[in-house]
């Protein structure tokens, strides 16, 4: 929650039940590995202003989260995901966007 407020956007999947497969636990790493290094990610020194986590208690498989939005998803869809996390990463109604977690 605290990264969010940050300006982050955390990816989540879920295992309830099974988890996903090693193929889409790994396009979700080349997501991850993929999104841009934001000024607020520079100046933080992180590779990007995005996490994947694993949270069980999600009702669909995957989600992706915003300080006040949330993309959810039964499949992983990265075109979707990434449009997702470049109009709402660092980006205001976030209390601190450009800060440090």
């Amino acid at each position: 929650m605290h990264n969010l407020e940050h300006g982050f956007i955390v990816a989540a999947y879920s295992c309830e039940g099974s988890c996903p497969s090693d193929g889409d636990l790994r396009a979700l790493r080349e997501w991850w590995e993929a999104q841009p290094q934001t000024p607020g990610a520079q100046q933080c020194q992180v590779p990007n202003k995005v996490m994947v986590v694993r949270f069980d208690k999600i009702t669909t498989r995957y989600a992706v989260l915003s300080w006040d939005r949330a993309l959810l998803m039964d499949q992983w869809d990265a075109a979707a995901a990434t449009e997702f996390a470049k109009q709402r990463i660092e980006q205001a109604p976030a209390p601190e966007p450009n800060s440090c977690a």
